[in-house]
């Protein structure tokens, strides 16, 4: 429960750094691009280091810890952030797309 209460944490926190560009982007929000951008890169690179030996974010399957991550992660794009470098984690928006009766929001249906 703790190591989800994490991920939970960041979905809440760091990786909403990547929802921050996306604003600038979109909506032209007055905020630091390039500082969302790098902060964005950091937990994904914590994320991609951490989903090199597993599936999902922790205990194998699925949990509310991956759905607290997996918007923001999947819009990255939108904040002009580049997935390319995360393979891990691409490989894990794949998984989650492909898991049944996944109903996907506008944008998140994009190919990372």
């Amino acid at each position: 429960m703790g190591k989800i209460a994490q991920w939970l944490s960041t979905g809440g926190g760091e990786i909403m750094n990547a929802a921050g560009a996306r604003l600038v982007k979109i909506l032209d929000y007055p905020l630091d691009l390039k500082k969302l951008q790098a902060s964005a890169h950091r937990v994904f690179q914590i994320m991609d280091s951490h989903l090199a030996t597993r599936e999902w974010l922790e205990l194998d399957r699925p949990t509310i810890a991956d759905i607290a991550c997996f918007p923001y992660t999947a819009l990255a794009w939108q904040g002009d952030i580049d997935l390319a470098d995360y393979p891990n984690v691409r490989r894990w928006l794949a998984r989650f797309r492909s898991m049944p009766k996944f109903i996907a929001m506008p944008g998140v249906d994009q190919t990372t």
